[in-house]
């Protein structure tokens, strides 16, 4: 059974080709678990905290971080998360706050930051 053959590239002098195969084979193959991902709301109280993943600055709070996950929920990767609070005055100090996700660990739903520390909520 011969495979079609679908292409498109718009704006390109040369278009790419996508095969599509035949019929799968009859033989059920089960597939390896794999990590997929679960949205991690991050929030803060006050809100418009910065948001560094890894310390990587990803944005201001409140905002969604995609998680990479095991079949069973946990963790994929480690996974640094801080979130930096500025003073908006000199009577205050600025402060920066951290939780870190590990592979031992269930993948939270929420976290959310306070200057004194970091709350998980699970699903």
């Amino acid at each position: 059974m011969a495979g079609i053959i679908f292409g498109f590239l718009a704006g390109c002098s040369s278009t790419p080709t996508v095969t599509v195969p035949p019929a799968a084979s009859p033989t059920p193959v089960s597939p390896a678990p794999s990590a997929s991902e679960q949205p991690v709301a991050i929030t803060s109280e006050p809100a418009g905290a910065s948001v560094l993943v890894n310390n990587r600055l990803v944005g201001k709070t409140p905002l969604e971080l995609r998680v990479k996950v095991s079949a069973s929920g946990f963790c994929a990767d480690y996974v640094t998360v801080k979130v930096r609070f500025v003073a908006e005055d000199a009577g205050h100090a600025s402060r920066t706050v951290e939780s870190e996700l590990t592979p031992r660990e269930k993948a939270p739903a929420k976290i959310n930051f306070t200057p004194a520390g970091a709350q998980w909520r699970l699903k």
